[in-house]
């Protein structure tokens, strides 16, 4: 069991080198703190904890369904009212995520990944598209005995 609530993000950033060892960008919270849409560079995959909720509650323990979103950016302004460059660009990417984590077991304690949803993508003035994709997992947490 992680002792980080947030540890999942180290784990999908690796895997997801492990998956796209091309992919340069890579990027969680931590590159992502005060970056404008404008900057983010392109290709890249962008990690973003969306939150979660209590699935359920035992005297002892507590399982948290957990929310990723994956943003994979790509650029090109080809077609940039119908996105078609940039689908070319995103499409295999998104291909090679879903099939390289769904159902992946991040670790110990983790149940394995699942997506969820691949949302619409939405184009930036500056050429860029960022293309959505969501997956779900659950953590158990211990709590402490209050005798």
């Amino acid at each position: 069991m992680a002792d980080d609530l947030l540890a999942l993000e180290a784990l999908l950033i690796d895997r997801i080198r492990t998956l796209l060892p091309t992919m340069q960008h890579v990027m969680g919270a931590k590159d992502l703190g005060g970056v404008k849409e404008e900057t983010v560079p392109a290709p890249a995959i962008l990690i973003v904890f969306q939150g979660a909720r209590i699935e359920d509650t035992a005297e002892s323990a507590v399982s948290i369904r957990q929310t990723w979103a994956l943003y994979v950016v790509a650029a090109g302004v080809k077609d940039l009212r119908g996105g078609s460059d940039k689908r070319q660009t995103a499409g295999p990417i998104i291909q090679a995520l879903i099939a390289g984590l769904h159902y992946w077991m991040p670790g110990q304690g983790y149940a394995p990944l699942r997506l969820e949803a691949i949302h619409a993508p939405y184009y930036t003035e500056s050429g860029k598209g960022f293309f959505p994709i969501v997956f779900t997992t659950s953590i158990a947490v211990i709590g402490v005995d209050s005798f």
